[in-house]
């Protein structure tokens, strides 16, 4: 009866029988947009290992006693056991989650930081813009110290050229 009931349990119970990597990647993207490829491994491989882990203490339990299989309390022994798997699955995949959003946030936090100083240096060039337009528009530009240095300009291309000829 024991052997039965190990192959009942056992059998086809794996992480990667019950859903491929591949499949786990598709729903992850789609449902968590935006979530890093390394991470989606990550949780499935600690998803993995929890079940493989979850299914090696089952055996060794089956192992152990295989006579309380036929117990009414066993159904209810496999049942809690299942129960305290399945929350203790679903509370380390939160965990998990919870770790890589976190650090999702604080990529998210430096490139909101890297984009604000972005914008007040690009901010500060066109308040520049806008002084110097403002400046020509109503005649404020100091034009002595151009003027003067167009003269002196001038003056060296003469020489020059009268020094070639």
């Amino acid at each position: 009866m024991s052997d039965i009931v190990k192959e009942f349990l056992l059998s086809k119970s794996s992480f990667e029988d019950i859903i491929s990597r591949n499949k786990f990647t598709g729903l992850a993207k789609k449902n968590c947009r935006g979530l890093n490829p390394s991470v989606i491994n990550l949780l499935y491989e600690s998803l993995r290992d929890q079940k493989n882990t979850d299914l090696q203490a089952i055996k060794t339990s089956l192992d152990k006693d295989p006579g309380t299989i036929d117990t009414p309390s066993s159904v209810d022994i496999l049942r809690d056991s299942d129960m305290e798997i399945n929350k203790t699955i679903f509370i380390s995949a939160l965990e998990n989650v919870v770790d890589h959003l976190r650090s999702v946030e604080e990529g998210f936090d430096q490139e909101i930081d890297q984009l604000q100083k972005q914008c007040d240096y690009k901010l500060g060039e066109i308040e520049n813009m806008v002084d110097q337009l403002s400046d020509l528009k109503y005649g404020n530009i100091d034009f002595l110290d151009s003027i003067d240095e167009v003269v002196e300009s001038l003056k060296s291309v003469e020489t020059k050229i009268m020094d070639c000829q």
